[in-house]
């Protein structure tokens, strides 16, 4: 017959048939422990492989189930089997967590395990830190000689130092829950219940107040007291909600109680706080009384997976096929093939399937929005440079025009300002000559009918008319070498103008064309740009 020390390890989940036997995993949670967490990468690999051969058990179960869900729920239990192994990797860093974590899994044969790496982590270290700096030297040494004689099996000398050690201070908790296994392991149910009791009454934090009211509830139940066992599983998912395991053992213990509906609800939620728990509801023997309930409440959890998977690949698939609608094709290949793997993944229809696609999905969806908004932003730069170069190219065609009327017209200005001889040699021949004719013919009146007068007559006439072609000269040639070439130049301008007109007019209706192609193609891009940025902003 079972004693109170086999009833309280036997409190919970997986336990072991018949009294104290333990797995492998469980004795190599023991050996980490024994070693003093010294845990390599290989024990470390051990205990993985030990926790999976754990859900190999309700593999081989569901396949002799006759159960519509049995193969998929085989499937899903081969999942957890083959990832438990990252689950404990994730603490691999952290040894103690690690540990804890197997502990909780593996189930209540191991909560003393649990309770003795309880003090090495963060947290507890912390705690436990304040707590002895309180004490003197003398109080300090008997706390730790109190847990040195726990570990080496010396109950007695262990319960006397920590009962020393409680001398110095009664509100160490830490002390209330060793004394709490001693009792345990010296089948004294009453001290047991009294030191976990106190353990919670002096909690500092909700988490070890939680803890000390699972210890509690497992010895009431190894006393067959169910009620007030129920009632401290309860209260210990009241002290630490975000805590799955306390949510576990309670919904265990509604199962003792026979009350199938809470034990469902607190299943629910020991499962959505660690997804573990799922694989360990198949495999656990305590929930074979409501297996049909739990049946029913893992298919209702797959199914709202299912939802959530869907309705996240159909946002996925809304978004690729807007993306492609915008001719956004090559640039989102990459997240294009992530929705494909997302939608294979779907269909293997199991509850981890649905849960481990929603991130990537959620992921590619935003990947493929930051992409399209990059060449966007590439399309509107693209398109405000070609209407500036429309705008340029027009005014370069215009200005064209009109610098075959400006160069014309600078031609016609040059003809005009060419230099003229000014006729200087001729005005002064003809002031000389005459001058000098002149005189010679005032002097040839004394000698009348001499021929020499005749002549001076006729050279001072020549001489005039030189000084009359040279002062008329410069005019004459004015007008024949520089104004009417000037004026032939300016004839071409009245066409070339017509020409400018005619360039400028048709140059401003193929400006405003494509201006109001430009624009419209610019204010599709910016709707696209800033549908893409509301999508994304929704995730």
């Amino acid at each position: 017959m079972m004693g109170f020390r086999d009833n309280f390890i036997d409190g919970y989940l997986l336990s072991p048939v018949g009294p104290r036997q333990r797995s492998f995993a469980q004795w190599s949670l023991e050996n980490t422990l024994d070693s003093g967490l010294k845990a390599n990468q290989k024990q470390l690999q051990t205990l993985r492989e030990n926790i999976a051969s754990t859900f190999q058990a309700g593999i081989s179960r569901l396949e002799q189930s006759q159960m519509q869900s049995a193969k998929l729920l085989q499937r899903e239990l081969q999942f957890q089997a083959d990832n438990i192994i990252d689950a404990i990797d994730r603490g691999s860093a952290d040894v103690v967590g690690a540990v804890q974590k197997a502990c909780d899994y593996l189930g209540g044969e191991l909560c003393e395990i649990r309770w003795a790496l309880e003090r090495q982590s963060q947290i507890s270290q912390q705690i436990l830190q304040v707590l002895l700096n309180a004490l003197d030297n003398t109080s300090r040494q008997y706390w730790e000689q109190g847990v040195k004689c726990y570990e080496t099996s010396e109950y007695d000398i262990a319960r006397e130092r920590f009962n020393r050690a409680l001398d110095a201070n009664r509100t160490n908790y830490f002390a209330y829950q060793y004394l709490g296994f001693i009792a345990v392991h010296e089948e004294k149910s009453p001290d047991a219940l009294h030191n976990f009791e106190l353990a919670r009454k002096f909690a500092d934090s909700g988490y070890h107040r939680a803890l000390a009211m699972s210890h509690l509830a497992r010895s009431h139940y190894a006393t067959g007291d169910l009620s007030h066992a129920l009632l401290s599983a309860v209260a210990a998912t009241e002290a630490a909600p975000d805590h799955a395991k306390f949510w576990y053992e309670c919904a265990v213990f509604h199962v003792r109680g026979k009350n199938a509906e809470e034990a469902i609800q607190c299943l629910r939620r020991a499962i959505t706080g660690d997804w573990t728990y799922w694989s360990i509801s198949i495999s656990d023997a305590n929930f074979e009384p409501i297996r049909q309930h739990v049946e029913r409440l893992l298919e209702r959890i797959r199914e709202e997976q299912r939802v959530v998977a869907r309705r996240r690949l159909d946002h996925f698939a809304t978004a690729i096929k807007t993306l492609r609608e915008m001719q956004i094709t090559t640039e989102i290949a990459e997240w294009d093939k992530r929705f494909e793997q997302c939608e294979t993944s779907y269909r293997t229809g199991t509850v981890f399937a649905y849960r481990d696609l929603v991130e990537p999905a959620l992921d590619g969806e935003k990947h493929a929005l930051e992409a399209a908004i990059k060449v966007l932003d590439q399309r509107i730069s693209a398109n405000r440079s070609a209407l500036s170069k429309a705008q340029s190219d027009q005014a370069q065609e215009v200005s064209r025009a009109s610098s075959h009327i400006t160069h014309v017209e600078n031609e016609a200005q040059q003809k005009e300002r060419s230099s003229v001889s000014s006729g200087g040699c001729l005005i002064a021949l003809g002031a000389v000559g005459g001058g000098l004719s002149w005189m010679l013919y005032t002097i040839g009146q004394d000698y009348p009918g001499s021929s020499m007068t005749a002549f001076l007559g006729g050279a001072r006439f020549i001489c005039l008319a030189l000084l009359l072609t040279g002062l008329l000269w410069k005019p004459v040639s004015k007008y024949f070498t520089a104004t009417l070439p000037a004026s032939s130049i300016r004839s071409q301008l009245p066409s070339l103008k017509m020409d400018y007109e005619r360039t400028r007019a048709e140059s401003e209706v193929r400006l405003a064309q494509d201006r109001s192609r430009l624009d419209a193609e610019y204010e599709q891009l910016n709707r696209h740009k800033n549908n893409c940025q509301t999508a994304l902003k929704a995730l």
